[in-house]
């Protein structure tokens, strides 16, 4: 193998660094999304010896020799980089749904646009009781009813599941 067919040391340490970075992606996850990460269970128990460990030596030594084990499963890691990628992409599109019904609450609970913004939400959620909406949306309204306001955006959320 001569010198050329070989990746340089900066390549090779961005490619060290994308696998730690892996790493702590996995470690990171919440619980149920630990449980299901595409992980055999000799990798699951390795992941779960690190999570157990509180942020010190031991934990940063754990973390590059897994790292370098995962150097030598490459598609481990091409599983668990698309199972992360998935899981954020996912989680983006849940934040865009929650901020666009903020949004919708805030124009019903605005007396400027409540009428129409009442109208929108019932075309776009069927099962809405625009009735309850109304009288909800009033409360707002006429006394700063921040319970009501608080029921309108619980009412649009389980509509729109």
């Amino acid at each position: 193998m001569t010198t050329d067919d070989r990746p340089s040391r900066s390549a090779l340490k961005r490619a060290v660094q994308k696998f730690e970075q892996t790493v702590l992606a996995v470690i990171k996850l919440t619980q149920a999304e630990f449980k299901a990460a595409p992980l055999c269970d000799e990798w699951r128990e390795e992941f779960v010896l690190i999570r157990g460990l509180k942020a010190c030596t031991a934990r940063q030594r754990q973390i590059r020799h897994l790292t370098g084990v995962l150097k030598r499963e490459p598609e481990l890691v091409t599983s668990l980089d698309e199972y992360l990628e998935h899981r954020g992409a996912s989680s983006q599109m849940h934040t865009r749904i929650f901020h666009d019904l903020e949004q919708l609450r805030d124009r019903i609970c605005d007396p400027a646009t409540s009428e129409e913004a009442i109208r929108e939400a019932g075309e776009q959620f069927e099962a809405l009781d625009l009735r309850a909406l109304s009288r909800l949306a009033s409360s707002v309204i006429q006394s700063s009813d921040k319970r009501a306001s608080r029921e309108i955006f619980k009412r649009l959320r389980k509509a729109s599941d």
